[in-house]
């Protein structure tokens, strides 16, 4: 592959990634004296918790990182993922801390209710 097709290829993927509303998104291909050439992929941020990232190396690498891509959650669904993340640790830290029932259990519902629609929707999506 041309360094001009490579090129071409590593711009296509970190648009599809845009795509899907990831955000720092990325794209490095190394080529090593005696090593086979490397394709790395990386969209979000350790800070947030949304930091996804991928090595692809062989002859379908380029095929490889477009199926990874392909597969990626979109940044809404990455965004839910860390908030009921976090909702979770809430409520956790409200039943150690001692926190009343009547504060924790609506916290609770609404996580069942965040989860049970997240399920229907990946459901209805297939």
């Amino acid at each position: 592959m041309a360094e001009q097709e490579i090129h071409v290829e590593m711009v296509r993927l970190v648009g599809l990634m845009k795509a899907k509303g990831l955000t720092d998104v990325g794209a490095q291909f190394t080529v090593r004296l005696h090593d086979e050439s490397q394709l790395f992929l990386h969209c979000g941020s350790r800070d947030r918790g949304d930091s996804q990232a991928k090595f692809f190396t062989g002859d379908t690498k380029f095929m490889d990182a477009h199926e990874w891509v392909a597969d990626l959650k979109s940044g809404a669904e990455l965004k839910m993922e860390i908030f009921m993340k976090s909702l979770g640790h809430l409520i956790d830290q409200g039943r150690e801390a001692g926190v009343e029932i009547t504060y924790i259990n609506p916290l609770t519902e609404m996580m069942k209710s965040l989860s049970h629609n997240i399920l229907e929707n990946k459901h209805a999506a297939i």
